[in-house]
């Protein structure tokens, strides 16, 4: 793959997976690990080389981000012996750089005594539980409290404390872009003024040194790595293009794997959803976790989860909301006609794989159970939504809880009977088929 601006060209290469090995105008080294996950960037220099590891929880989640930079220099400016890792000719790896025992040597050589010395960034991150949101993020130093802290209101990120105890608000707009940080008596300390519509920006103010930015994701600005972090993949801004391809990329061979919001970054955002993936997992694992095996429930789950990949007006319907000035009955038909088309593909085994349009039917259903949904409430597309607030409140209380008994029972049952009236549905087709068939073979003149 190759992109080109006016100034220059960009080269990409790919591993056999799909994701991004190469990057010639970044100078970088992708590497990824047995799961697919990136693992490692080495910028290479000729002068300097720098290195970001990362390391994932088991739930696939990054816990921490590991930078560390090597530079060459005078072996007489050695001022702090922490900081001379080794003694190399340039162009050693940043892995050897890291790895190598701290020292003080010379290279020796014609042009004088050359020492490499290195830096080091270490950002953990702490999260509510595995694939939890962030509540906190610590320097190599843990003793020394928390660089940030952050406050939610149920998913969104409202405000944090910085490292001297001091409280931050996020004012964002409605992709959820961070625009500014003010402090507690509303002094503006950072300042996004412009992002493009991809996530590229420029006129920006920076005091606190928060990395959340574009549609309220981190921003993994360290050397040249530039990139956003969304979970499961990792976004380049200046393409518009993730760097690995979509894990639900051959259930939809029509778009791009690599395409972010169906190329509309305007309309769409791309994260688990505006509720929470982690309930409508929880209801579908409560509901058919004895019917199903666990292959067929990742199906479930991730079909249900690519639902909420469409986020604007016109597909208020897939889940169990409204559009302005769209009624409540014609909400209610819309999705009743997407989940007895999707259901209906299952019973007929339609495409590769029917099981995952059945998990897409199940997703609305789950959501009339949500009080931040149920009465197919409206939404106009903004985020967060006008009725966030109380949605919020309900739904942090529903995770504390575990569902309150009387919408534990309404969730899993709707999805339940659903599951089981489509499993019967198919095994009377079957029955039809096979019985036409014979039927067919009694009376076919070739058989005579």
């Amino acid at each position: 793959m190759q992109y080109r601006t006016s100034a220059n060209r960009r080269h990409y290469t790919y591993d056999k997976n799909g994701s991004l090995t190469g990057d010639n105008f970044r100078n970088a080294d992708f590497r990824y690990d047995i799961y697919g996950r990136l693992d490692t960037v080495i910028f290479p220099g000729a002068t300097d080389t720098s290195l970001i590891a990362f390391g994932y929880n088991t739930d696939g989640r990054r816990v921490y981000k590991d930078y560390y930079y090597t530079y060459f220099d005078s072996c007489n400016n050695w001022d702090d012996p922490s900081r001379l890792s080794a003694v190399a000719a340039r162009g050693k790896s940043a892995k050897v750089l890291a790895d190598a025992k701290s020292e003080r040597a010379t290279a020796g050589g014609g042009g004088g005594d050359l020492c490499v010395f290195h830096a080091r960034t270490l950002t953990r991150y702490v999260r509510e539980k595995a694939g939890g949101k962030v509540l906190a993020e610590y320097g190599s130093d843990v003793g020394a409290g928390p660089d940030f802290k952050y406050i939610y209101a149920g998913d969104q990120r409202i405000a944090m404390y910085d490292k001297t105890g001091k409280l931050h608000f996020f004012l964002s707009d409605h992709l959820g872009s961070t625009r500014l940080v003010i402090d507690s008596v509303g002094v503006v300390k950072d300042r996004y003024s412009r992002y493009f519509a991809y996530g590229g920006g420029e006129s920006q103010t920076i005091n606190t040194g928060q990395k959340y930015r574009y549609t309220g994701q981190p921003y993994d600005d360290d050397g040249a790595f530039d990139l956003y972090y969304y979970g499961a993949r990792y976004y380049d801004p200046v393409l518009g293009r993730f760097t690995s391809r979509d894990q639900l990329a051959q259930k939809y061979p029509s778009w791009s794997p690599y395409a972010y919001t169906i190329d509309n970054p305007l309309k769409y955002i791309d994260q688990n959803g505006a509720w929470s993936t982690e309930i409508h997992n929880q209801i579908l694992g409560r509901a058919l976790g004895d019917l199903v095996t666990p292959e067929e429930m990742t199906t479930l789950q991730e079909a249900s989860a690519y639902v909420d990949k469409f986020q604007s007006p016109e597909y208020n319907y897939l889940h169990a909301m409204r559009s302005p000035g769209q009624s409540v009955e014609d909400a209610q038909k819309a999705m009743a006609n997407f989940v007895k088309a999707r259901t209906y593909e299952f019973v007929v085994r339609a495409g590769d794989n029917p099981l995952f349009q059945l998990g897409r039917a199940l997703h609305p259903l789950m959501d009339q159970t949500s009080p931040a949904h149920e009465g197919f409430q409206v939404w106009n597309g903004l985020w967060p939504p006008s009725n966030a607030l109380g949605a919020y409140r309900h739904r942090e209380r529903e995770k504390a809880e575990h569902f309150t008994l009387d919408r534990h029972w309404k969730a899993t049952t709707a999805v339940r009977q659903q599951y089981l009236m489509a499993i019967e549905q198919q095994r009377q087709d079957k029955e039809s088929r096979e019985k036409a068939k014979e039927h067919w073979d009694e009376y076919d003149p070739s058989n005579r």
